[in-house]
């Protein structure tokens, strides 16, 4: 809707509402005669569940705002209004001043983009069960497309942010155990920055395994001198299958089925491209040369080196584009990259084990395919569509062509069938460099030192959060006798608290990698709404809340860090190496 002109009228039950009015219509944003009744029911949407963050579409005149406050409640309110003349007129008008001027209330105009950015920022994995969208009124239907946009915007952040979270929960254990091996055997790996643009100006081929890739694969073959062709583990097979050899192995997946993909071919030479998440075993037991990237900033921390990383986000083929610009290569094509359910396939048919199955069973959803009509595909798949299209955006100075013989749009891509692709972006000047690679770049006495202090520094939290379970228990004992001295008494204990939870927190500072298997428990502290001390609370209730998240977090660190002191025990013991207590 395009305003020319706003009005602030009074509704017949004496409320302020918004009339705007274009082409000599008017539309009133909320209701004429009963707007009592429309704050009603937007408060309605308001339930019993523990509330940490309200987003709001639609401003109107700040009537239904001002009730939503008034009924205390603690949530950070984020009000949106889509219609810009609506947006100043209001607040030029004066009459909610104390909306815009409320400490947790942030009123914006509505812009797609910049609430991209926001939303971006605003949901975390933190609150992500503990929010609310609301509309008011008939905001959702005068605004349909900004409406539409402000949902699938939100929508969309969940669905990434959720993946991510179940993720970290599901592997925690799992990442800080091939951590902590993979940091034991760098002893055999060199670092990434040694690849940077050494083949710059030149054509990659990214291999994916989508159900395409059968289709044209074997083009690549007498090709391979004139193309840097990159591979996931997935796709290794496939391309050996038809002798053509890669120039790079990415792996970047943690789980067993990672490993049977690779177990076949851990006898090549071909450099393996891993960072501290890989799959521990298939960085262990290839025989080839390995080349390590560090993703997160607190393993540079750890290892004290400057370490590049390579852009990533999810999938492996994400990886290998990273690797690709990485290198400095002009010309980046895709085959296989189907990022969809071509003929109702998970991957390519020569791209699976064989327990595998490769029918699609899960819920899907339609996006625009490469040939301009609807194709299937997931969420997971469409986040790593649009994880590739935003790096392409940003990397806007190299070729990107999509010569997948099915599947999705790539946004930014030039859609092109292989042959046509080889024939105009080969390189016959491209000479392969040799990559002569000493693995003694990592001080395995430097790591080992590191990760025996970090054993010892768990022991002694451990030890911290036994006292203070301890002091919570005999504060809750005294606490049912209160007079002055037992007050002065618990305040003492109070300051003890305090100070554990000083020396645990820079224990952990020193160990940043610990995040990895204390992920649950930080969620679980962050995520304690019920158990957050508010400024209304009485005084006995405050207490109550602190000591009841104090002794959750003692017990939660504690029991993490049983499992955390059992894989140091174990790893370090071994050198590193597999053992049998998986």
């Amino acid at each position: 809707m395009c305003t020319k002109n706003v009005f602030i009228e009074k509704s017949l039950d004496g409320l302020d509402i918004v009339k705007a009015v274009k082409d000599d219509k008017a539309v009133y944003l909320g209701s004429k005669y009963n707007m009592q009744r429309e704050i009603e029911k937007f408060l309605a949407q308001l339930d019993d569940e523990k509330i940490d963050t309200i987003f709001v579409f639609g401003l109107g005149t700040g009537e239904h705002i001002k009730k939503l406050l008034s009924k205390n409640i603690v949530a950070k309110v984020y009000v949106f209004e889509p219609d810009e003349d609506i947006f100043e007129k209001v607040k030029n008008s004066q009459i909610c001043d104390e909306i815009f001027n409320t400490d947790g209330v942030y009123v914006r105009k509505y812009d797609k983009n910049e609430f991209e950015v926001l939303i971006d920022n605003i949901i975390t994995e933190a609150n992500l069960e503990y929010f609310k969208i609301m509309s008011f009124a008939n905001y959702g239907f005068v605004f349909g497309k900004e409406y539409k946009d402000f949902l699938s915007t939100i929508k969309k952040k969940v669905v990434h942010t959720r993946i991510n979270k179940n993720t970290k929960f599901v592997f925690s254990e799992l990442w800080f155990d091939i951590f902590v091996r993979n940091m034991l055997n760098l002893k055999n790996a060199v670092c990434v920055n040694s690849l940077k643009n050494m083949y710059k100006g030149k054509t990659a081929v990214i291999v994916s395994a989508g159900p395409s890739l059968e289709k044209n694969v074997h083009l690549l073959k007498g090709k391979e001198d004139g193309l840097i062709i990159i591979t996931g583990g997935r796709t290794l097979g496939t391309l050996l299958k038809y002798e053509i050899k890669p120039d790079f192995l990415c792996v970047v997946d943690p789980v067993e089925k990672t490993y049977k993909l690779m177990e076949k071919f851990l006898y090549l030479d071909v450099p393996l491209i891993f960072y501290e998440g890989t799959n521990a075993d298939v960085v262990e037991k290839y025989k080839g040369k390995k080349i390590f990237y560090a993703k997160e900033s607190f393993v540079k921390y750890f290892l004290g080196r400057d370490i590049d990383t390579l852009l990533s986000g999810g999938s492996v083929a994400v990886t290998c584009l990273g690797l690709a610009i990485y290198l400095g290569c002009k010309n980046i094509i895709f085959i296989g990259q189907d990022l969809a359910f071509t003929n109702d396939k998970l991957h390519a048919s020569n791209a699976i084990l064989e327990s595998e199955k490769n029918e699609v069973k899960k819920e899907t959803i339609f996006v625009k395919g490469i040939d301009g009509n609807p194709v299937k595909t997931d969420y997971s798949l469409n986040m790593f569509r649009e994880t590739i299209e935003s790096i392409i955006q940003v990397y806007s100075e190299h070729n990107y062509i999509n010569a997948t013989e099915g599947g999705a749009h790539i946004e930014g891509t030039k859609v092109m069938r292989l042959e046509e692709a080889i024939s105009e972006f080969y390189c016959s000047d491209l000479r392969k460099k040799e990559l002569d690679l000493q693995p003694d770049e990592f001080d395995y006495d430097f790591i080992y030192e590191k990760l025996s202090n970090a054993l010892n520094d768990f022991k002694v939290i451990q030890d911290k959060c036994k006292e203070g379970m301890r002091i919570v228990r005999n504060i809750r004992e005294e606490s049912f006798l209160i007079n002055t001295s037992l007050k002065k008494k618990i305040t003492s204990k109070l300051r003890k608290l305090d100070s554990i939870d000083d020396e645990i927190k820079k224990r952990f500072e020193n160990n940043g990698f610990s995040n990895l298997i204390l992920y649950p428990v930080t969620m679980a502290i962050l995520s304690d709404i019920e158990n957050t001390v508010l400024e209304s609370d009485p005084e006995e209730i405050k207490l109550e809340k602190a000591l009841n998240r104090s002794h959750n977090m003692y017990e939660s660190i504690y029991n993490k860090l049983d499992v955390a002191i059992r894989i140091l025990e174990n790893r370090l013991n071994a050198g590193g190496s597999f053992s049998n207590d998986r």
